[in-house]
């Protein structure tokens, strides 16, 4: 289990997720970049999860590098690493500590949308929602109550909430990705990584 968070606004897109992976000594990337107008954040399965990401990634330039290709690519690719996931867990002599469960959100900054990807069942779907919550069951609860108060600064929104997760299964570092435009009309994309008691007052670039 993971906590990950996800924000989109018309040419805004930003996720955030913690670092801590049962199956790592160091700490794992969960947000990811498909383009400059799309990003993404993972939850749940690890291994294959992020063997389907790394595939998906290698296809971004035939299928597009908008929010449709990184569908597309998902679509054609996820039963695939899912069925891998499910002999995996066949396979172990500890079955239910593999995790075939896993999600990815995804925030588009064309459209304004939140996407969710199931790993288990290969379905899409775009939920109405301020903002897109996965893992932990506690984080939506933690978001919300802070979303009205530091809506305005996501990086110390989404590393509160997250943080207030923090346990057996979610940790620090906080890891932060957003896309939006630069003051020159191209795009810029920032990436931070937040460690414990060294968050600071908010970064501009994460004002929404």
């Amino acid at each position: 289990m993971t906590a990950i968070l996800a924000f989109a606004a018309s040419g805004i897109a930003f996720v955030a997720g913690d670092t801590k992976r049962a199956t790592a000594m160091h700490p794992a990337t969960k947000v990811h970049r498909w383009s400059t107008s799309v990003v993404f954040a993972q939850a749940g399965n690890g291994q294959q999860l992020s063997a389907l990401i790394g595939q998906m990634m290698v296809c971004r330039p035939i299928l597009g590098e908008d929010l449709n290709g990184l569908k597309a690519a998902f679509t054609q690719l996820s039963k695939i690493f899912h069925d891998q996931a499910l002999a995996a867990q066949a396979q172990s002599r500890t079955p239910h500590l593999v995790d075939t469960d896993g999600t990815i959100l995804v925030a588009d900054a064309d459209s304004g949308d939140i996407i969710t990807l199931d790993f288990a069942t290969g379905n899409c779907s775009s939920p109405n929602v301020l903002f897109g919550a996965g893992g932990v069951p506690q984080l939506v609860t933690e978001a919300s109550v802070r979303w009205s108060a530091q809506s305005q600064s996501l990086d110390l929104w989404a590393t509160d909430a997250i943080s207030a997760c923090v346990g057996a299964t979610v940790d620090w570092p906080i890891d932060l990705l957003i896309v939006r435009p630069n003051d020159l009309g191209g795009a810029l994309t920032v990436q931070r990584r937040h460690i414990r008691g060294l968050v600071g007052s908010g970064d501009p670039n994460f004002y929404k």
